[in-house]
């Protein structure tokens, strides 16, 4: 099966008004809250377009981390 939304088609095939499913990601930016835990940009761009792929319709993330001083912008 290479359709990712095969099933929700499926179940959405049944009504005369198909219910839209919206899915909102949160893997970038909670995954890099836990400890030891550290994405690089190669690494979230994958994920991005993976999440993407899958149908997610937003995706939240976090600033990059390379900074650790309260002062860089």
């Amino acid at each position: 099966m290479k359709d990712p939304n095969h099933y929700a088609n499926i179940y959405n095939a049944y009504e005369k008004n198909p219910k839209k499913i919206r899915v909102l990601d949160s893997t970038l930016r909670e995954g890099e809250q836990h400890p030891g835990v550290s994405f690089t940009n190669k690494q979230r761009i994958q994920i991005a377009w993976m999440l993407d792929y899958f149908g997610v319709d937003q995706i939240e993330i976090s600033p990059s981390r390379y900074c650790i001083s309260w002062t860089c912008t």
